[in-house]
């Protein structure tokens, strides 16, 4: 579907019905999908939690967020980019094993506390030292799963996201934001969402990914794409 909604982009702007259809018919198989799955990873993984994080950075500044489907395509773009750069690294086991050794617990929750605020915050910690979610043993398992299907993992990514180029290219077409400027953040809180996403709640997405490589808090983010 994914791919269909692509190819006819062009007849969206003009309200073709076909088009329209098209769409519909991806919300409704994603809806299947979901039913299936039991869990809201196949409608939503980091692209919306750049979003939800967003939203939450407001309430604390008492502003109005953009609207959420707005959000959620600049988060899909910034996601789409992160992905160009993953399917050029190779997991180095050793590295991801350092970086657990030695995590820095407390500034982590400086971190977790900055970008959603202490009331926020308490629950986020509480919540991810009952599962054990910066645990070294089940990094341990997470990283020998990722190490083993890293190939699989990229062939998934080839097969199923758009191009960046491509996708930046429609998003221009249809006048969507392409900074963080353009929905009334900046570049600091675009980094703070993407580091923080992964703690939105216990689903597994990009960034949750990218910590058990150890790679999350050193990535260049964002930049402008012009």
């Amino acid at each position: 579907s994914l791919k269909r909604i692509l190819d006819l982009a062009d007849d969206l702007l003009t309200g073709d019905l076909q088009a329209v259809e098209e769409v519909f018919l991806g919300l409704y198989k994603t809806g299947l999908a979901m039913g299936y799955a039991g869990i809201s990873r196949p409608a939503s993984g980091l692209e919306h939690y750049f979003s939800h994080v967003w939203e939450l950075m407001n309430l604390q500044r008492g502003k109005p967020s953009a609207l959420h489907g707005i959000q959620v395509a600049l988060g899909t773009l910034y996601t789409v980019e992160i992905w160009q750069k993953l399917k050029k690294y190779r997991p180095d086991p050793k590295k991801a094993r350092s970086f657990v050794k030695n995590f820095d617990q407390i500034k982590w929750e400086n971190m977790v506390t900055r970008v959603y605020g202490h009331r926020a915050a308490d629950e986020i910690i509480n919540t991810a030292t009952k599962e054990g979610r910066n645990s070294p043993a089940q990094h341990a398992n997470r990283l020998n799963i990722i190490v083993n299907r890293w190939d699989d993992i990229l062939q998934i990514v080839e097969e199923e996201l758009p191009v960046y180029e491509d996708l930046l290219s429609i998003m221009k077409k249809f006048s969507l934001p392409l900074t963080p400027h353009e929905i009334g953040m900046n570049d600091q809180d675009a980094y703070d969402a993407l580091l923080a996403s992964r703690e939105v709640r216990n689903k597994y997405v990009t960034s949750s990914l990218m910590w058990d490589l150890g790679i999350l808090y050193e990535i260049e983010f964002p930049h402008v794409p012009f």
